[in-house]
């Protein structure tokens, strides 16, 4: 009997010895690639706006193909040869039609030196939708009869993935060459609400906030939301001390090169201004602050949702992750999947709020302007202000 229960005691040993190296090299990997992936983002960003936005577009290029992976696995990818390369087709079609237009616009003085480059970039609205309908044409001639119904619901698949990560990252992109910081705010204070819901959610959390997600409690969501406006604010108020996330990014002339100005004159948005918090108290802050606090409560009350959305996504077609691209954390877009959201909600704010921007956007626009016409806007503008008696 006393030989039994040791072999049986030895066999429950064993068992908890496999399990805990199971689970023990999963815990280091978690904590290297966090590691790792947190000192490549500050190294992108020491190196400025134009790093930040090629890792986004890196960033959107793997989250396209870890979920087409997944549509073609779903569909059984009954040997399609030319769909793959329509997928990608589409992608890089979206991806210049909405960037190069972006790009062409901010950057015209540099492309107009390079022939190569102004044939590119010019007319990049109009070139991308004929390409588009290129597109289109040649999915139809395609069409056999054999597979069309698969071919279709990839097609819609393909749309909709169009949608949900191409013009996203094209928005965050076009924030960041405002100033850095319109992304970092937005992408730290998605990773702050991860942390914060996190650690209360382990300390208090009681009640379960949502069946996609047994893990996620009320106590956890509603501290990660407090915890992720204060912290969200004290790096904003942080970040905006330095031009180097604050200054826009514009062509130099004496070096020649596209980077931050580092000697811009900042928006009013990084001015200290003195409010009257209460009769006979006031105190001095960033209307940036209000922004921050803005942007930290979306992280932490909506964007989640965009992760649930994605658990559910996963859960309706029985995977775990999305790809195994970081080891511990799952793929790319495990991590990204709320960022897309944010990139949507900080864009429509600043186009809609920030009042402050389009005097700057006009001026560039002209400036844009071949000679002759700034001369034709000069005048016009002359003759509107002189019949107001402005001038």
């Amino acid at each position: 009997m006393d030989s039994l229960h040791r072999s049986v005691h030895d066999q429950l040993r064993k068992r908890e010895y496999v399990e805990e190296k199971k689970v023990t090299p999963n815990w280091k990997q978690r904590v290297k690639a966090g590691l790792l992936m947190m000192s490549s983002f500050l190294f992108i960003l020491y190196q400025g706006s134009l790093a930040v936005a090629a890792t986004i577009l890196m960033v959107q290029l793997m989250c396209y193909k870890e979920i087409l992976t997944i549509c073609y696995t779903i569909n059984k990818n009954p040997s399609l040869p030319k769909f793959r390369m329509t997928a990608w087709y589409f992608f890089i079609v979206w991806n210049y039609t909405l960037l190069g237009e972006t790009f062409g616009e901010q950057f015209k003085s540099v492309f107009e030196k390079d022939r190569y480059l102004s044939f590119i970039f010019d007319h990049s609205r109009f070139k991308g939708c004929c390409l588009y309908f290129g597109g289109i044409v040649m999915f139809v001639i395609n069409l056999a009869g054999k597979y069309d119904i698969k071919r279709f619901r990839l097609l819609a698949i393909l749309h909709v993935l169009l949608v949900v990560i191409t013009l996203p990252t094209y928005l965050l992109v076009k924030c960041s060459l405002e100033g850095m910081v319109w992304a970092v705010i937005p992408l730290a204070s998605v990773i702050l609400n991860d942390i914060f819901a996190y650690v209360f959610g382990k300390v208090m959390g009681r009640t379960p906030l949502i069946h996609l997600s047994p893990n996620k409690t009320r106590e956890g969501f509603l501290g990660g939301i407090v915890g992720t406006i204060i912290s969200t604010i004290a790096l904003a108020h942080f970040l905006s001390r330095y031009n180097h996330f604050i200054c826009p990014t514009e062509y130099n002339e004496l070096t020649g090169i596209i980077e931050i100005n580092p000697n811009c004159t900042p928006s009013l948005l990084f001015v200290p201004t003195e409010y009257n918090i209460m009769p006979g108290f006031s105190m001095k802050l960033l209307p940036f602050h209000l922004d921050s606090f803005y942007i930290a409560l979306f992280a932490s009350s909506i964007a989640p949702f965009a992760g649930f959305f994605a658990s559910g996504f996963k859960r309706a077609f029985n995977i775990k992750d999305f790809s195994d691209t970081i080891p511990g954390h799952g793929g790319i877009l495990d991590r990204f999947d709320c960022q897309f959201l944010m990139a949507i909600f900080v864009y429509v704010y600043m186009s809609t709020f920030l009042k402050t921007s389009k005097f700057k956007k006009l001026y560039g626009k002209v400036m844009h302007l071949s000679d002759r016409d700034q001369l034709v806007f000069y005048d016009m503008l002359k003759s509107v202000l002189e019949e107001q008696n402005m001038l």
